[in-house]
């Protein structure tokens, strides 16, 4: 039997553990990468669509914030299309989403001859680190997008029909790269 222990008796066993340990670590890093676009996406169209600027006040920040998400990443991009042309967001939230559903359907399942080496496992921890990279990326487009917003309706426009009617969100997503 192949336990743990067994396996931390030796040189060869200690370096596979690490090279799993490092696997998983990556693996949930990812996953958590992902799940912060989902949010962050949330809170785009939460605050930026959903509610206009005056009725935006700590409490309810805090409240919209903590909401439970109930909706798929696929729905969100679906919701924030409906809204707003996205230009080339579109692209790498659609990668964001393939990236998501492979991770969490199927990763381990098509990766299961890597995980029978060292060798292989720490292949996928560099394929995972640039899945996290990614996700980590849009993550942050997203957050501009609501720093820019709040910049903007700070700057006076309390409404925010104008701000969508003249565009200026999509001028963000293109710009903000």
């Amino acid at each position: 039997m192949n336990t743990l222990k067994d396996r931390r008796d030796t040189f060869e066993g200690a370096i596979e553990l690490e090279a799993e340990n490092l696997l998983y670590s990556a693996y949930g890093r990812a996953v958590a990468y992902a799940q912060g676009v989902e949010r962050v996406l949330q809170s785009v169209i939460t605050l930026v669509y959903d509610k206009k600027p005056h009725e935006i006040n700590d409490n309810t920040l805090k409240e919209l914030l903590e909401l439970p998400n109930e909706e798929s990443l696929g729905d969100l991009i679906y919701k924030l299309k409906s809204k707003v042309r996205i230009g080339s967001l579109e692209k790498e939230l659609y990668d964001c989403l393939r990236k998501r559903n492979f991770l969490i359907h199927e990763y381990f399942w098509k990766r299961s001859e890597e995980m029978k080496t060292s060798e292989g496992k720490i292949k996928m921890v560099t394929e995972l680190a640039d899945c996290a990279n990614s996700f980590a990326l849009v993550g942050k487009r997203l957050e501009n997008i609501i720093y820019k917003w709040t910049l903007q309706t700070i700057a006076g426009d309390k409404d925010i029909e104008p701000f969508l009617i003249k565009s200026k969100l999509f001028d963000i997503l293109e710009s903000d790269k």
